[in-house]
Protein backbone atom coordinates (compact mmCIF):
# COMPACT_ATOMS: atom_id res chain seq x y z
CA UNK A 1 0.00 0.00 0.00
CA UNK A 2 2.85 2.13 0.93
CA UNK A 3 4.53 1.79 -2.24
CA UNK A 4 1.52 2.24 -4.42
CA UNK A 5 1.25 5.39 -2.61
CA UNK A 6 4.87 6.76 -3.30
CA UNK A 7 4.25 5.54 -6.79
CA UNK A 8 1.12 8.19 -7.13
CA UNK A 9 3.01 10.42 -5.45
CA UNK A 10 6.15 10.42 -7.71
CA UNK A 11 4.25 10.38 -11.12
CA UNK A 12 2.11 13.76 -9.98
CA UNK A 13 5.39 14.73 -8.90
CA UNK A 14 6.64 14.10 -12.48
CA UNK A 15 3.76 15.14 -14.17
CA UNK A 16 4.04 18.84 -12.22
CA UNK A 17 7.63 19.00 -13.27
CA UNK A 18 6.76 18.33 -16.87
CA UNK A 19 4.40 20.88 -17.03
CA UNK A 20 6.84 23.43 -15.05
CA UNK A 21 10.08 23.04 -17.37
CA UNK A 22 8.32 24.90 -20.79
CA UNK A 23 7.10 27.53 -18.63
CA UNK A 24 10.57 27.87 -16.89
CA UNK A 25 12.69 28.04 -20.39
CA UNK A 26 9.39 30.54 -21.52
CA UNK A 27 10.24 32.62 -18.64
CA UNK A 28 13.63 32.77 -19.71
CA UNK A 29 13.41 33.21 -23.02
CA UNK A 30 10.97 36.08 -21.77
CA UNK A 31 14.22 37.86 -20.31
CA UNK A 32 15.81 39.18 -23.76
CA UNK A 33 12.63 40.23 -25.23
CA UNK A 34 11.15 41.60 -22.48
CA UNK A 35 13.75 44.08 -22.39
CA UNK A 36 13.62 44.36 -26.52
CA UNK A 37 9.99 45.35 -25.89
CA UNK A 38 11.07 47.45 -23.33
CA UNK A 39 13.81 49.44 -25.23
CA UNK A 40 11.09 49.85 -28.29
CA UNK A 41 8.99 51.68 -25.16
CA UNK A 42 11.48 53.90 -23.83
CA UNK A 43 14.24 54.64 -26.59
CA UNK A 44 14.34 58.16 -27.32
CA UNK A 45 15.03 57.71 -30.92
CA UNK A 46 12.84 55.73 -31.71
CA UNK A 47 10.04 58.05 -30.26
CA UNK A 48 11.00 60.33 -32.29
CA UNK A 49 10.93 58.22 -35.54
CA UNK A 50 7.78 57.45 -34.66
CA UNK A 51 6.69 61.10 -34.37
CA UNK A 52 7.99 61.32 -37.99
CA UNK A 53 6.15 58.48 -39.01
CA UNK A 54 2.72 59.67 -37.66
CA UNK A 55 3.64 63.68 -39.46
CA UNK A 56 3.93 61.27 -42.46
CA UNK A 57 0.60 59.79 -41.87
CA UNK A 58 -0.91 63.16 -41.52
CA UNK A 59 0.59 64.79 -44.39
CA UNK A 60 -0.67 61.78 -46.50
CA UNK A 61 -4.26 62.38 -45.41
CA UNK A 62 -4.03 66.34 -45.94
CA UNK A 63 -2.89 65.68 -49.45
CA UNK A 64 -6.24 63.15 -49.66
CA UNK A 65 -8.50 65.62 -48.36
CA UNK A 66 -7.17 68.36 -50.94
CA UNK A 67 -9.31 66.44 -53.58
CA UNK A 68 -13.28 67.41 -51.75
CA UNK A 69 -14.47 70.37 -51.52
CA UNK A 70 -12.84 72.91 -49.22
CA UNK A 71 -15.59 74.02 -47.00
CA UNK A 72 -14.61 78.01 -44.94
CA UNK A 73 -16.60 80.62 -43.24
CA UNK A 74 -15.54 84.23 -43.95
CA UNK A 75 -16.78 87.22 -42.23
CA UNK A 76 -15.59 90.76 -43.03
CA UNK A 77 -16.69 93.98 -41.74
CA UNK A 78 -16.53 97.45 -42.67
CA UNK A 79 -17.07 101.23 -42.08
CA UNK A 80 -15.42 104.70 -43.09
CA UNK A 81 -16.30 107.87 -43.70
CA UNK A 82 -14.47 110.98 -46.16
CA UNK A 83 -11.88 109.99 -49.10
CA UNK A 84 -12.81 109.98 -52.67
CA UNK A 85 -16.47 110.76 -53.87
CA UNK A 86 -18.64 110.80 -56.83
CA UNK A 87 -21.03 113.64 -57.73
CA UNK A 88 -24.38 112.18 -58.83
CA UNK A 89 -26.62 115.78 -59.66
CA UNK A 90 -30.05 114.22 -59.02
CA UNK A 91 -31.63 117.12 -57.86
CA UNK A 92 -30.17 119.41 -61.25
CA UNK A 93 -31.59 116.78 -63.32
CA UNK A 94 -34.88 116.16 -61.56
CA UNK A 95 -35.94 119.03 -59.78
CA UNK A 96 -37.33 120.87 -63.32
CA UNK A 97 -39.45 118.00 -64.03
CA UNK A 98 -40.76 117.80 -60.32
CA UNK A 99 -41.50 121.42 -60.04
CA UNK A 100 -43.71 121.46 -63.73
CA UNK A 101 -45.18 118.46 -62.54
CA UNK A 102 -46.68 120.32 -59.31
CA UNK A 103 -47.58 123.04 -61.53
CA UNK A 104 -50.08 120.93 -63.66
CA UNK A 105 -51.24 118.88 -61.16
CA UNK A 106 -51.68 121.91 -58.37
CA UNK A 107 -49.93 120.01 -55.83
CA UNK A 108 -47.00 119.28 -53.97
CA UNK A 109 -46.51 115.44 -54.07
CA UNK A 110 -43.40 116.38 -55.96
CA UNK A 111 -41.08 117.48 -53.50
CA UNK A 112 -37.29 118.74 -54.62
CA UNK A 113 -34.36 116.81 -53.83
CA UNK A 114 -30.54 117.61 -53.34
CA UNK A 115 -27.41 116.61 -55.50
CA UNK A 116 -25.77 113.58 -53.88
CA UNK A 117 -21.95 113.09 -53.20
CA UNK A 118 -21.46 109.42 -53.19
CA UNK A 119 -18.34 108.31 -51.56
CA UNK A 120 -16.01 104.89 -51.94
CA UNK A 121 -15.76 103.66 -48.26
CA UNK A 122 -18.58 101.42 -47.40
CA UNK A 123 -20.49 102.82 -43.90
CA UNK A 124 -21.00 100.35 -41.41
CA UNK A 125 -21.00 97.68 -43.66
CA UNK A 126 -20.65 93.48 -43.40
CA UNK A 127 -19.91 90.01 -45.86
CA UNK A 128 -20.75 87.02 -44.13
CA UNK A 129 -20.60 84.00 -46.24
CA UNK A 130 -19.82 80.38 -46.50
CA UNK A 131 -16.80 79.34 -49.41
CA UNK A 132 -16.81 76.33 -51.10
CA UNK A 133 -13.79 75.76 -53.10
CA UNK A 134 -13.48 72.31 -55.49
CA UNK A 135 -10.42 71.48 -57.45
CA UNK A 136 -11.98 70.67 -61.34
CA UNK A 137 -8.55 69.92 -63.40
CA UNK A 138 -5.35 69.80 -60.89
CA UNK A 139 -2.68 67.80 -61.93
CA UNK A 140 -0.33 68.39 -59.22
CA UNK A 141 -2.62 66.94 -56.55
CA UNK A 142 -2.03 63.33 -57.82
CA UNK A 143 1.81 63.86 -58.19
CA UNK A 144 1.82 65.20 -54.22
CA UNK A 145 -0.57 62.48 -53.13
CA UNK A 146 1.80 59.85 -54.99
CA UNK A 147 5.16 61.34 -52.86
CA UNK A 148 3.80 61.43 -49.58
CA UNK A 149 2.76 58.11 -50.05
CA UNK A 150 6.40 57.23 -50.83
CA UNK A 151 7.68 59.60 -48.05
CA UNK A 152 5.25 57.38 -45.24
CA UNK A 153 6.98 54.30 -46.85
CA UNK A 154 10.61 56.11 -46.55
CA UNK A 155 8.95 56.95 -43.19
CA UNK A 156 7.81 53.33 -42.02
CA UNK A 157 11.17 51.70 -43.32
CA UNK A 158 13.32 53.62 -41.01
CA UNK A 159 11.38 52.60 -38.11
CA UNK A 160 11.92 49.09 -38.98
CA UNK A 161 15.43 49.79 -40.00
CA UNK A 162 16.09 51.24 -36.35
CA UNK A 163 13.67 48.70 -34.69
CA UNK A 164 16.27 45.73 -35.96
CA UNK A 165 19.28 47.83 -34.74
CA UNK A 166 17.92 48.37 -31.85
CA UNK A 167 17.13 44.85 -30.95
CA UNK A 168 20.59 43.73 -31.78
CA UNK A 169 22.37 46.58 -29.97
CA UNK A 170 20.26 45.31 -26.73
CA UNK A 171 20.89 41.91 -27.34
CA UNK A 172 24.52 42.02 -28.05
CA UNK A 173 25.02 44.44 -24.98
CA UNK A 174 22.62 41.94 -22.80
CA UNK A 175 24.70 39.11 -24.00
CA UNK A 176 28.07 41.51 -23.40
CA UNK A 177 27.10 42.31 -19.84
CA UNK A 178 26.53 38.44 -19.06
CA UNK A 179 29.75 37.81 -20.31
CA UNK A 180 31.51 40.24 -18.98
CA UNK A 181 29.72 38.95 -15.23
CA UNK A 182 30.89 35.12 -16.46
CA UNK A 183 35.02 36.27 -17.06
CA UNK A 184 34.24 38.46 -13.23
CA UNK A 185 33.36 34.51 -12.14
CA UNK A 186 36.80 32.89 -13.71
CA UNK A 187 38.80 35.60 -12.70
CA UNK A 188 37.65 35.19 -9.17
CA UNK A 189 38.33 31.14 -9.29
CA UNK A 190 41.45 32.21 -11.21
CA UNK A 191 42.17 34.81 -8.05
CA UNK A 192 41.61 32.17 -4.98
CA UNK A 193 43.55 29.80 -7.06
CA UNK A 194 46.81 31.51 -7.45
CA UNK A 195 46.56 32.80 -3.73
CA UNK A 196 46.46 28.94 -2.57
CA UNK A 197 49.40 28.69 -4.68
CA UNK A 198 51.20 31.78 -3.08
CA UNK A 199 50.20 29.99 0.11
CA UNK A 200 52.00 26.52 -0.69
CA UNK A 201 55.10 28.48 -2.22
CA UNK A 202 55.28 30.67 1.04
CA UNK A 203 54.69 27.22 2.99
CA UNK A 204 57.36 25.33 1.22
CA UNK A 205 59.75 27.72 1.38
CA UNK A 206 59.33 28.24 5.33
CA UNK A 207 59.92 24.26 5.88
CA UNK A 208 62.71 24.59 3.39
CA UNK A 209 61.27 22.72 0.72
CA UNK A 210 61.00 25.77 -1.81
CA UNK A 211 63.00 28.52 -3.57
CA UNK A 212 62.20 32.21 -2.95
CA UNK A 213 61.99 32.80 -7.14
CA UNK A 214 58.80 30.57 -7.02
CA UNK A 215 57.16 32.68 -4.21
CA UNK A 216 58.05 35.98 -5.94
CA UNK A 217 56.62 34.09 -9.41
CA UNK A 218 53.38 33.06 -7.61
CA UNK A 219 53.04 36.55 -6.08
CA UNK A 220 53.41 38.03 -9.36
CA UNK A 221 51.06 35.32 -10.50
CA UNK A 222 48.19 36.62 -7.85
CA UNK A 223 49.15 40.13 -9.24
CA UNK A 224 48.31 39.89 -12.58
CA UNK A 225 45.03 37.61 -11.93
CA UNK A 226 43.70 40.66 -9.31
CA UNK A 227 44.38 43.43 -12.16
CA UNK A 228 42.83 40.88 -14.49
CA UNK A 229 40.10 40.53 -12.36
CA UNK A 230 39.12 44.44 -11.48
CA UNK A 231 39.71 45.11 -15.27
CA UNK A 232 36.72 42.33 -15.71
CA UNK A 233 34.14 43.76 -13.23
CA UNK A 234 35.34 47.33 -14.68
CA UNK A 235 33.97 46.24 -18.28
CA UNK A 236 31.16 44.70 -16.37
CA UNK A 237 30.38 47.96 -14.91
CA UNK A 238 30.95 49.74 -18.62
CA UNK A 239 28.48 47.00 -20.19
CA UNK A 240 25.69 47.23 -17.98
CA UNK A 241 25.76 51.37 -18.14
CA UNK A 242 25.31 51.03 -21.90
CA UNK A 243 22.62 48.41 -21.81
CA UNK A 244 20.77 50.57 -19.14
CA UNK A 245 22.03 54.12 -21.68
CA UNK A 246 20.23 51.61 -24.68
CA UNK A 247 16.64 51.35 -22.57
CA UNK A 248 17.02 54.88 -21.68
CA UNK A 249 17.34 53.74 -17.72
CA UNK A 250 19.38 55.04 -15.02
CA UNK A 251 23.04 53.37 -15.14
CA UNK A 252 22.93 51.70 -11.49
CA UNK A 253 19.31 49.87 -12.61
CA UNK A 254 19.48 46.20 -12.11
CA UNK A 255 19.66 43.78 -14.78
CA UNK A 256 18.07 40.26 -14.78
CA UNK A 257 20.19 37.40 -15.18
CA UNK A 258 19.76 34.52 -17.32
CA UNK A 259 20.92 31.24 -17.04
CA UNK A 260 20.38 30.25 -20.24
CA UNK A 261 22.21 32.25 -21.91
CA UNK A 262 25.36 30.13 -23.42
CA UNK A 263 22.64 27.60 -25.04
CA UNK A 264 20.82 30.54 -26.69
CA UNK A 265 24.03 32.11 -27.57
CA UNK A 266 25.50 28.76 -28.88
CA UNK A 267 22.39 28.27 -31.31
CA UNK A 268 22.49 31.79 -32.87
CA UNK A 269 23.52 31.46 -36.37
CA UNK A 270 26.79 33.03 -37.54
CA UNK A 271 26.48 36.46 -39.71
CA UNK A 272 27.70 34.40 -42.91
CA UNK A 273 25.29 31.75 -42.75
CA UNK A 274 21.81 34.15 -43.14
CA UNK A 275 20.07 33.99 -45.88
CA UNK A 276 18.57 36.95 -46.81
CA UNK A 277 17.41 37.73 -50.09
CA UNK A 278 18.81 41.63 -50.80
CA UNK A 279 16.26 42.74 -52.53
CA UNK A 280 14.06 42.33 -49.10
CA UNK A 281 16.21 44.92 -46.99
CA UNK A 282 14.20 47.74 -45.98
CA UNK A 283 17.43 50.42 -46.95
CA UNK A 284 16.89 49.24 -50.58
CA UNK A 285 13.69 49.33 -50.41
CA UNK A 286 13.64 53.30 -48.89
CA UNK A 287 15.99 54.20 -51.52
CA UNK A 288 13.78 52.84 -54.37
CA UNK A 289 11.10 54.65 -52.29
CA UNK A 290 13.68 58.18 -52.25
CA UNK A 291 14.21 57.81 -56.31
CA UNK A 292 9.99 57.22 -56.97
CA UNK A 293 10.20 60.63 -55.18
CA UNK A 294 13.04 62.02 -57.42
CA UNK A 295 10.96 60.89 -60.38
CA UNK A 296 7.31 61.99 -59.42
CA UNK A 297 8.67 65.27 -58.68
CA UNK A 298 10.45 66.04 -61.80
CA UNK A 299 7.42 64.73 -63.45
CA UNK A 300 5.31 67.12 -62.46
CA UNK A 301 7.55 69.61 -63.13
CA UNK A 302 7.59 68.74 -66.74
CA UNK A 303 3.88 69.40 -66.37
CA UNK A 304 3.95 72.98 -65.28
CA UNK A 305 1.91 74.12 -68.94
CA UNK A 306 -1.28 71.85 -67.83
CA UNK A 307 -3.52 74.48 -66.51
CA UNK A 308 -5.17 74.68 -62.74
CA UNK A 309 -9.23 74.83 -62.91
CA UNK A 310 -10.85 75.30 -59.80
CA UNK A 311 -14.57 75.99 -58.96
CA UNK A 312 -15.82 78.03 -56.04
CA UNK A 313 -19.50 79.03 -54.77
CA UNK A 314 -19.75 81.64 -52.04
CA UNK A 315 -23.12 81.25 -50.41
CA UNK A 316 -24.02 84.54 -47.94
CA UNK A 317 -25.13 87.84 -46.98
CA UNK A 318 -23.72 91.73 -46.96
CA UNK A 319 -25.51 94.99 -46.51
CA UNK A 320 -25.26 98.02 -44.71
CA UNK A 321 -26.26 98.72 -40.93
CA UNK A 322 -26.09 94.51 -40.19
CA UNK A 323 -29.56 94.52 -42.34
CA UNK A 324 -30.66 90.69 -43.28
CA UNK A 325 -33.21 90.52 -45.65
CA UNK A 326 -33.95 89.15 -48.99
CA UNK A 327 -31.79 91.59 -50.62
CA UNK A 328 -29.38 91.16 -48.73
CA UNK A 329 -29.01 87.54 -49.24
CA UNK A 330 -26.70 86.24 -52.45
CA UNK A 331 -24.40 83.65 -54.17
CA UNK A 332 -21.95 83.78 -56.43
CA UNK A 333 -20.17 81.08 -58.21
CA UNK A 334 -17.61 80.68 -60.48
CA UNK A 335 -14.40 78.77 -62.43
Amino acid sequence: MSTMINFKWLTKLFFRVCLLVPVAAQARQDVVDGYVREGFRSNIVLQQKQVSLQKAVNALQVAKSMYLPAISFQAAYQSGQGGRSIDLPVGDLLNPVYSSLNQLTGTENFPQIANVSQTFFPNNFYDAKLHTAVPILNTDLGYNKKIQEAQLGIQEFEVIIYKRELAKDIKAAYYNYLSAHEAIGIYESAAMLAAEGRRVNEALLKNGKGLPAYVLRANAEAEQVDAQLNAARLNAANAAAYFNFLLNKPASSDIAPDSQAKERLASVMPTGEVDTPAAGREELKALDKAVAISETADRMNRNFWVPRINGFIDVGSQAEGFRFNSNARYYLAGI
